[in-house]
């Protein structure tokens, strides 16, 4: 199942009287989803089973660990004043971002993990990699922007939509340049496409352009200040 925003620059709805239809530019799975769910308002959301929707040609896209993306054409089904959630729909939509952020976290950590373990047991300049004060620096300061992601992720509530999308923003940030540093202790392996320590870095920013961070501290910013 797939889940997306109804506001997202992705996701183009029509409606014809009580019928609607539409597209996805883009689904990030792996294999056409079973399910779309698309979140119309707070409280609301649109499902679309297996039979109403198409999906496109898969395309590979920069990483996020392999995954293929696919564009979807949505069938027409009925719009019965929408389909209640019986939750709080920004509850939803708040804890699809703090998932995503919380893979976020899980790419830095992983990026910063796999330099300190490759400098502790690298040697260079006659030494070992770790004797080098500014390596030590780095993976002080990539352990240190990790463990701060993961904490953000930790106390967003779901309930704060504010709390959420800040969370998101700042995490995949974080996420990217930790990713991009971590290669540099590696030395010139890291940049090679048969180590892991590139992949983090494709990872981190495929994931903050899939979920678009930018737009949504957008549209987040223009709320907190009272515009639509």
């Amino acid at each position: 199942m797939a889940v997306v925003d109804a506001d997202a620059d992705h996701v183009t709805l029509t409606r014809d009287g009580d019928t609607v239809s539409g597209s996805v530019d883009r689904v990030n799975v792996t294999l056409p989803p079973e399910a779309l769910i698309v979140l119309t308002s707070t409280r609301s959301a649109l499902p679309f089973d297996a039979e109403a929707l198409t999906a496109g040609p898969v395309l590979r896209r920069c990483q996020l660990d392999g995954a293929c993306t696919t564009p979807l054409a949505l069938s027409g089904v009925v719009d019965t004043s929408v389909h209640e959630l019986g939750v709080d729909g920004t509850a939803v939509r708040n804890g699809v971002r703090l998932g995503a952020a919380a893979v976020a976290a899980g790419i830095a950590s992983g990026a910063v993990a796999e330099a300190a373990t490759y400098a502790a047991g690298g040697h260079q300049f006659g030494g070992p990699i770790t004797a080098l004060p500014t390596v030590r620096a780095s993976l002080f300061d990539q352990t240190a922007r990790a463990a701060a992601a993961l904490s953000a992720v930790l106390a967003a509530d779901t309930r704060d939509t504010f709390a959420a999308a800040a969370a998101l923003t700042c995490v995949c940030d974080a996420a990217v340049d930790v990713a991009a540093a971590a290669p540099q202790v590696h030395g010139g392996y890291g940049h090679l496409k048969e180590y892991p320590a590139e992949h983090h870095v494709r990872d981190a920013v495929s994931l903050r352009a899939a979920v678009d961070a930018a737009g949504i501290a957008v549209s987040e910013a223009a709320r907190l200040v009272g515009m639509p």
